[in-house]
């Protein structure tokens, strides 16, 4: 296990709570002090689509993920399209507030098709983090 400076501890504490207030959970300082035991073989891409129209097709910025579980990872690999599972992620993302570390739920679209962001669990994300007062839907139309 990496021994993370002050300053370091500072970093990722600010990143534990932004993404706390967004509703998100952080795995930020497991990561970053190497206590997670990441094995480089489990990771794959996941997709965040941006619009109504990219959730459909599937499309969107592509990220690297790692299954939070071994459940989580039966589940992508067998790619039974809409279930799914939960995930981290392994860098931070441009299309949405995900630092690296943050805790995601994806949906398999299928074998053939890269999974993409779980529509329905970040919608409920925002709603509970706006007090009601935003929806995916809202976010994307803006």
């Amino acid at each position: 296990m990496k021994v993370l400076t002050e300053k370091e501890l500072d970093q990722i504490d600010q990143i534990v709570q932004n993404q706390k207030s967004l509703g998100l959970v952080s795995l930020a300082k497991e990561f970053y002090s190497d206590e997670l035991v990441l094995i480089q073989e489990k990771y794959f891409k996941l997709n965040l689509p941006e619009s109504e129209a990219k959730f459909k097709s599937g499309n969107g910025e592509g990220i690297w993920v790692y299954p939070l579980t071994d459940a989580d990872e039966a589940i992508y690999d067998n790619a039974v399209s809409g279930e799914t599972f939960d995930c981290i992620a392994m860098n931070d993302c441009i299309t949405y507030p995900f630092a690296c570390a943050t805790i995601i739920k994806g949906r398999n679209t299928g074998s053939d098709t890269r999974p993409i962001l779980d529509y329905d669990w970040f919608d409920e994300v925002i709603k509970t983090s706006s007090n009601g007062e935003m929806s995916l839907k809202d976010m994307l139309e803006n």
